[in-house]
């Protein structure tokens, strides 16, 4: 039976668990939490870990995967700017992680502006393509500003067309003529 992940991350809070041992099976990141946890993690205690994690390298190593558990009410703006303050190499990697996940648009637009994966622009791009609260000029829009369009946009572009029950007619239409610029 799965545990629930609130339930491990109070238990790295409290000291209940030694963290060093836990960095053994994280060689995997997110597969060892998909197979041994389910939920999202609770953004106030996801806070705490960040702020404990900030002088413990296991805590930050495991919070790699952790993050993998999150989704948009897990990354508050207090979560989001903690991990941004962490080294760069940390920060890219926390970064990366959470372009895995359904962040809030705002905090895939921050990541992608960062150029460190080209998920962040995918996700960008589905937002865009599967909600009529976006208009072909947003999609024009993030494809100019964005450096993953050059290099990505076939890739994303053939993504956005497997999502072809999600997207209204007039998405499909709009995505056609993208493709064509």
């Amino acid at each position: 039976m799965k545990q629930n992940i609130n339930e491990f991350l109070e238990q790295l809070l409290s000291d209940k668990v030694d963290s060093k041992e836990y960095c053994g099976h994280l060689e995997d990141g997110m597969e060892y939490f998909e197979e041994n946890y389910e939920g999202y993690l609770d953004g106030k205690k996801l806070s705490l870990l960040i702020d404990k994690a900030a002088e413990d390298k296991n805590l930050q190593f495991i919070l790699t995967g952790l993050l993998y558990c999150s989704n948009k009410e897990s990354i508050t703006d207090e979560v989001f700017n903690k991990l941004l303050k962490f080294r760069p190499g940390l920060k890219k990697t926390y970064m990366g992680t959470l372009a895995h996940c359904d962040i809030s648009f705002y905090q895939l637009m921050a990541i992608n502006r960062m150029q460190i994966c080209v998920e962040a622009f995918g996700w960008l791009m589905r937002h865009m393509y599967t909600s009529d609260a976006f208009s072909a000029e947003d999609m024009l829009r993030l494809l100019k500003d964005s450096e993953y369009a050059k290099t990505a946009w076939q890739d994303t572009f053939n993504y956005l067309l497997s999502l072809e029950n999600e997207v209204l007619p007039a998405k499909r239409e709009m995505i056609a003529n993208l493709s064509k610029q």
